[in-house]
């Protein structure tokens, strides 16, 4: 039995107690889905127009001295203080490292009573750091100033690698490296020391410059 329905512009046909409807307009659904994305997107435009014009506003009541200026000038000071401070605490925890292996390398060698081994390693070891540094100088001039530090840190590890094979293994001479070892790294110290002082004062000096210029 087949019955037929009218319902708001649908045609629905029941047939086995099963509904089947169909839409009279099937295009009016999808027009009616367009009008709020139009209406939408009209909105965006307003509200878009309308931040640009309170930017405008702002920029005009803003003085001109503000606007023009120079944000990088603290952003890079900023970098450059960050610098420093992980260039400081570096230095003095390679120096603590370096006091206390020292102290227990001498108490080492008094222990096998092998004092004078002691003034003789650190002689030898401040030689060749010196020996290395002006022949690193001599081979790389051009890098001079902005390549010491390079320099200085690989002659440190060279250094630090021959304490730590000397402190590890039964090499002979040991304590005669070990000793060697912490002359070589004192000098390499004393110099980065001396480097980051003069490094500070030219940028204490670029500082003062670039805040006294207007």
């Amino acid at each position: 039995m087949m019955f037929v329905q009218i319902f708001k512009g649908r045609r629905c046909q029941l047939r086995s107690g099963l509904a089947i409807c169909a839409r009279n307009h099937p295009t009016s659904l999808t027009y009616s889905m367009r009008i709020p994305i139009i209406a939408e997107f009209r909105e965006a435009s307003k509200v878009m127009t309308h931040i640009n014009n309170i930017r405008e506003n702002l920029r005009d009541i803003i003085p001109r001295s503000v606007n023009d200026y120079p944000l990088k000038k603290p952003k890079d000071i900023l970098l450059q203080q960050l610098l420093l401070v992980g260039k400081e605490t570096l230095k003095w925890s390679l120096l603590a490292l370096y006091v206390f292996s020292s102290v227990s390398d001498v108490i080492y060698s008094l222990s096998k009573n092998k004092e004078l081994m002691i003034p003789f390693g650190l002689f030898v070891g401040y030689a060749i750091a010196n020996f290395l540094m002006q022949a690193s100088q001599e081979l790389f001039p051009a890098s001079e100033e902005r390549g010491f530090s390079r320099h200085l840190l690989g002659i440190g590890c060279f250094f630090a690698l021959i304490k730590i094979i000397s402190a590890s293994f039964a090499v002979p001479d040991q304590i005669f490296l070990l000793n060697a070892a912490n002359g070589g790294l004192m000098q390499v110290l004393w110099r980065w020391k001396s480097s980051t002082e003069k490094q500070h004062r030219e940028q204490d000096t670029s500082m003062q410059e670039d805040t006294s210029t207007p």
